[in-house]
């Protein structure tokens, strides 16, 4: 937050995770916001009032069926209530309403995540797929051949793991980096980066296991034709 002219605040604590939704919040005492106020314009500010309970545990997130969640879901129901009949003059929030829906919305984006990483998974194994064996005939001859000078079972199976694993992990990787960077940037306008980013990993990480079981299953029946036409 920029200090206002004239005005020099000295930090005492920063708190770098928060379920307040803001990116930037400063704590100041009374005094200090008035003369913050006469500084800044009023369309430039918004006011706060936050409540302490005693009762309710800050160290840890909130317990599901805690009553610090049922009272925070029942003000953030109170709250689209009164947005719906038109009442804009504030709203009411909590700690437990902000994380619960977070996790909300982490579980609704991990599950698209990986509903499309499989869509994504199983239309890249088909491509793969097919473009092996529609050249298979021609890597027939060609270990054919080799195997007519001397290559042996073990050195085929080595040369055909590379060449197929090649096909299979180096777009991989690619898409994985342009994602991860896309994302980067992308997630700067949200405030909740870190469950984006989250999701992206699961869903990386689901996609290589899928592709390691393709390219197994793939790799056990190409090695099985190649070995066919060995000498």
């Amino acid at each position: 937050m920029d200090e206002p002219e004239g005005i020099t605040f000295k930090k005492k604590e920063e708190f770098t995770r928060t379920l307040f939704g803001r990116t930037h919040v400063v704590v100041i005492s009374d005094t200090d916001y008035k003369q913050v106020m006469q500084k800044l314009p009023p369309v430039q500010t918004e006011e706060n009032f936050g409540y302490l309970v005693p009762d309710w545990s800050n160290q840890t997130v909130p317990a599901m069926d805690s009553l610090e969640v049922k009272l925070g879901m029942e003000l953030d129901r109170s709250n689209k209530d009164r947005l719906r009949n038109g009442k804009v003059d504030g709203i009411i929030t909590s700690r437990a309403s902000n994380y619960v829906n977070l996790k909300q919305v982490t579980s609704i984006m991990i599950f698209i995540g990986l509903f499309i990483t499989v869509i994504f998974s199983v239309f890249t194994a088909s491509f793969l797929y097919f473009k092996l064996f529609n050249d298979l005939q021609q890597d027939q001859r060609y270990y054919h051949s080799l195997s007519k000078m001397g290559l042996g079972e073990k050195e085929m199976k080595r040369t055909a793991t590379i060449q197929i694993a090649l096909l299979f992990y180096i777009p991989l990787v690619f898409a994985a980096l342009q994602t991860l960077i896309g994302l980067s940037s992308f997630t700067s306008m949200f405030h909740f980066t870190n469950s984006m980013m989250m999701v992206s990993f699961i869903a990386i990480g689901v996609f290589i296991i899928l592709q390691t079981i393709y390219f197994l299953v793939v790799r056990s029946r190409f090695l099985a034709q190649l070995k066919r036409v060995m000498v």
